[in-house]
């Protein structure tokens, strides 16, 4: 998983450890 790209950040799980990335063109990720 390359985190090189910018993202925003528009969700995070911190009881999980997660956090959802959004791309800006409609790709999400979990990180």
């Amino acid at each position: 998983m390359c985190l090189a790209i910018p993202g925003k950040i528009v969700e995070i799980d911190t009881k999980n450890q997660h956090a959802t990335i959004d791309y800006g063109d409609g790709t999400k990720r979990q990180a």
